[in-house]
């Protein structure tokens, strides 16, 4: 066994697992093998994408000679795969699966998300701040409007979140499918049975993570109901997945674990909700998706302001860990 797992391809396989798994903060091969089930069970050819694209990524990162111990926790495969996933499923129309120009595109795109990934990780380091999923938005919008760039705002994908008429009533299952498709939003993926692996996956690694997601989705769930927005848009999971990853970076991951991170981290939940819409619709015009700019603005902000008052405890980037364990070493 202790031989399997030094073999470079079991390595490669356990990093690209990783991968998936870091898109929600989860350093865990299992947890990232069960996101890729969930995904698989809603498209197939998106699940595709994320492995082909993470693999390119991570060979890529070889070649360029990155830190071996990102390489090795998934760190471009990561990015690379969600690039890989977002561009196959947002370009599906323009690029169809497994044509020459979808496979250049991913490629480009794949290999491109190492340097970007490295140096904007690199420069958001000096102040103590993630750039999470920055660098893979970037790209994407480059390469969509490299892609679109005749035909942009009938792609939008902004949510029409205030009824323009009497809206459907809320129910339960408005509450449950809206906070369940919210994980699934995270890989654009409306699909309960999916989100539900994907907590399943986010659990086994951090019960705290697993908490702090479903208070962050349900807090955005509830907010959106007092507000009285469109009940199909809430029950798809969009008013959700932005607050879903707030809510576990700010609540044990990059803050220390205890009552104000908690309080903290749900102030960012709904800051990044409102942040999220906002940019859906300045991004409209250019039919650009705003997918998870709510959550890397808030994140990058509200960890800029931590460390300027006493409220809540910033954990250094290179401490960074499951926060079970952060908690336990900082006790």
């Amino acid at each position: 066994m202790t031989e399997l797992r030094k073999h470079p391809v079991f390595k490669l396989v356990v990093s690209l697992f990783r991968g998936a798994g870091n898109v929600v903060f989860q350093d865990n091969a299992l947890s990232g093998l069960l996101i890729i089930i969930g995904i698989g069970l809603s498209s197939w050819t998106a699940a595709v994408d994320f492995l082909i694209g993470a693999a390119i990524a991570t060979i890529a990162a070889l070649w360029f000679r990155a830190d071996r111990h990102a390489i090795d926790h998934g760190m471009f495969a990561f990015s690379g795969g969600y690039v890989g996933l977002l561009m196959g499923v947002l370009l599906a129309n323009e690029l169809p699966f497994l044509t020459s120009e979808w496979l250049l595109l991913l490629v480009l795109g794949s290999v491109l998300a190492v340097p970007l990934t490295a140096g904007l990780g690199f420069a958001f380091g000096k102040l103590n701040i993630s750039a999470t999923a920055l660098p893979i938005l970037l790209l994407l919008w480059a390469i969509m409007a490299g892609v679109l760039y005749t035909n942009l705002p009938q792609n939008s994908v902004a949510p029409q979140v205030l009824p323009a008429g009497q809206t459907a009533a809320y129910t339960w299952e408005t509450f449950v499918f809206g906070i369940l498709n919210g994980f699934g939003q995270i890989f654009v993926q409306v699909n309960p049975v999916t989100g539900a692996l994907i907590l399943l996956g986010i659990l086994i690694n951090s019960r705290i993570a697993g908490l702090m997601a479903i208070l962050g989705g349900a807090t955005a769930v509830l907010v959106a109901w007092m507000l009285g927005y469109d009940e199909p848009v809430v029950q798809n999971g969009v008013v959700a997945f932005n607050s879903i990853l707030t809510a576990i970076g700010l609540g044990g991951f990059f803050l220390m674990f205890d009552g104000r991170s908690v309080v903290y981290a749900l102030i960012g939940s709904l800051l990044a909700l409102w942040v999220f819409l906002v940019m859906a619709v300045l991004l409209n015009p250019l039919g650009l998706p705003a997918l998870s700019i709510g959550f890397v603005l808030v994140v990058a902000i509200m960890m800029l302001g931590a460390q300027t008052y006493e409220f809540v405890k910033v954990v250094p980037l290179e401490e960074i860990g499951r926060p079970e364990e952060t908690l336990a070493k900082w006790r």
